[in-house]
């Protein structure tokens, strides 16, 4: 496996996730997300800068695209290096957090991991919806159910790794390092990108979505 197509597979994955979603979407209603409650321009903040439930949907939408379109092209491409689909998640999902296009800025890399999660392992990412929707349901935090959806994910694709379970049935078994290797690299990014929201919610100050 050749470590061009590994790194050009990340360099695709970023590029394809920088593309912010959240602050094209919101633009229709002449809003700037950043501007307004976490400066994120995920569906979650759009729904606060906006006040559109539509809005915020289609953002989560796209978010979900910039994940599974990636894997699907370094599947493409480089279906011999399972690593290169592996790197091209974790690409996409900082390209979300923090994109060139936006001087850096982003948001947590939630619905993006869960579309390379889908591409990537449905089964992993099923669990990982049942996880983040339980914990947001119960709290309604959506930083904390943020949090929940990358560890679980963490967990479940160690376990697939460990078992030598199929990481996808659908084509074909990966290795248990790529396996590995997604698991930390998206808990990390999530985790990283949400510093400012772990700490105010060991203070008890983070904000509750109403609904």
């Amino acid at each position: 496996m050749s470590v061009l197509r590994v790194v050009l597979a990340g360099l695709i994955g970023y590029a394809l996730g920088a593309v912010p979603m959240g602050l094209l979407l919101s633009r229709i209603r002449g809003v700037d997300p950043r501007l307004h409650g976490s400066g994120r321009t995920g569906g979650t903040n759009v729904w606060r800068a906006t006040d559109s439930v539509v809005l915020a949907v289609a953002t989560g939408a796209g978010d979900v695209l910039k994940g599974v379109v990636p894997v699907f092209i370094a599947r493409a491409l480089f279906p011999d290096a399972p690593l290169a689909q592996a790197l091209a998640g974790i690409g996409a999902v900082a390209g979300h957090n923090w994109s060139v296009y936006i001087r850096f800025g982003g948001g947590a890399g939630t619905m993006t991991n869960f579309g390379a999660l889908f591409a990537l392992s449905p089964f992993a990412c099923v669990i990982a919806v049942v996880v983040g929707s339980v914990t947001f349901v119960v709290g309604r935090i959506a930083s904390l159910a943020s949090l929940a959806v990358a560890w679980g994910a963490f967990v479940v694709l160690i376990l697939l790794a460990v078992s030598g379970a199929d990481l996808n049935p659908f084509v074909g078994q990966q290795s248990a390092l790529d396996q590995i290797v997604y698991g930390i690299g998206q808990a990390l990014l999530v985790t990283y990108a949400l510093r400012p929201n772990i700490g105010r919610l060991r203070r008890g100050e983070e904000r509750s979505v109403e609904y």
